[in-house]
């Protein structure tokens, strides 16, 4: 046996060839697996401490207007009051409290009180905030969940957008790359890609929407790893677009419409359970009441496309490393079991005399195939 695995030896080192091919098929198949899981693994700890240091919320309630037929009768005479409770406002307050009636609602007037009160609370956002706050009761009144309200505001210039959001200081904080938080109504962040698209440094001022703000961070946002600025856009162009970190002071200030979420951290089944909730497409809201209709949606972020898209990427990018091995070694066991049928075909004259001396056929293949797999891995 030993005299066989010599005389092996002694013909791949004059003709190595076929081990030199078997070697490169095999370090290839090693090396790509071993490099695709080394990344992503090295990409999936990050991410989770990522998320995790900057609380990544579990589920976004997403608040629609506020509109006068969704109202209580309590709630209307309140909000009413506290839009127009000044000397100077009475004759809108008689117009906000006796123009709907809820028992015979007229649908021109309910529109014309309606576009007064969204400007109206354009300009009194602290109003906005306040009904906001007291629909969220409900779910508050649960104690099993953390929420922190955030502002969110699409402006468009021409083909270029900026999307405002508020700073949050609890859940889906910022991660602030260089630079520091805006600490005023002028201050903001941008996207660093932007910034050197357009040659913005920080200190520099810039100009959103008529609006002058000073440019102190370069930011990301753990909600957006995948940056869609517009919902209705998945593609993100980083030289005109940009999320734009701001205090809500300076994106009331635009008095332009905006949206409100609340981030919430906590067990999204439970809360679907207290909301008698099949599914996220399912929704049953009347725990809040006549109220519900100004629920938009509560998401959890698992269906968030902005918030997931990286993580199921990086999911997807292991799926295929996996694939990728067995495929390759697949391969390689084809390309091996080829080329050592072209061994034994080419010492077809060897082996008919190694039989004729009485080696036993299991030896003879046991040693040529042996040598060749070893050398090639090694």
């Amino acid at each position: 046996m030993r005299l066989l695995f010599l005389e092996q030896f002694r013909r791949h080192v004059k003709n190595p060839f076929y081990f030199l091919i078997l070697a490169f098929t095999f370090s290839v198949v090693v090396i790509s697996y071993t490099s695709v899981s080394l990344m992503v693994s090295r990409l999936v700890a990050p991410l989770e401490t990522y998320t995790e240091t900057h609380r990544l919320a579990d589920f976004t309630v997403t608040m629609g207007q506020i509109e006068v037929e969704h109202l209580s009768g309590q709630q209307h005479k309140t909000l009413c009051e506290d839009l127009y409770a000044t000397p100077d406002k009475v004759l809108e307050l008689g117009k906000c409290i006796l123009y709907y009636d809820s028992r015979d609602p007229d649908r021109e007037k309910t529109n014309e009180l309606n576009r007064m009160l969204q400007a109206s609370l354009l300009e009194r956002p602290d109003v906005a905030e306040a009904f906001y706050a007291t629909m969220m009761d409900p779910i508050r009144e649960l104690d099993t969940f953390e929420f922190e309200m955030s502002l969110d505001m699409l402006l468009s210039e021409g083909d270029r957008h900026y999307r405002f959001i508020s700073i949050n200081e609890h859940i889906n904080t910022p991660y602030v790359s260089a630079g520091r938080l805006p600490e005023d109504a002028s201050e903001i962040g941008i996207f660093e890609a932007f910034a050197h698209k357009n040659d913005i440094a920080l200190g520099d001022t810039v100009t959103f929407g008529g609006r002058q703000f000073d440019v102190v961070a370069f930011m990301v946002q753990v909600n957006f790893t995948l940056p869609s600025i517009r919902q209705t856009f998945s593609t993100f162009d980083a030289e005109k677009e940009t999320l734009v970190w701001a205090l809500d002071e300076a994106i009331y200030a635009f008095e332009s419409p905006y949206r409100v979420h609340y981030y919430g951290r906590g067990d999204i089944e439970a809360l679907m359970a207290d909301f008698e909730v099949s599914d996220v497409f399912n929704v049953d809201l009347r725990m809040f009441g006549r109220n519900m209709h100004m629920i938009r949606q509560i998401v959890p972020t698992e269906y968030s496309f902005n918030a997931r898209t990286v993580f199921h990427e990086t999911r997807l990018t292991d799926m295929i490393a996996r694939a990728f091995f067995v495929v390759f070694f697949g391969l390689a066991l084809l390309l091996t079991t080829s080329i050592l049928a072209r061994l034994f075909e080419r010492q077809q004259r060897t082996l008919s005399i190694l039989t004729a001396l009485g080696i036993q056929k299991w030896k003879i293949t046991w040693a040529m195939t042996t040598l060749t797999t070893l050398l090639s891995v090694v």
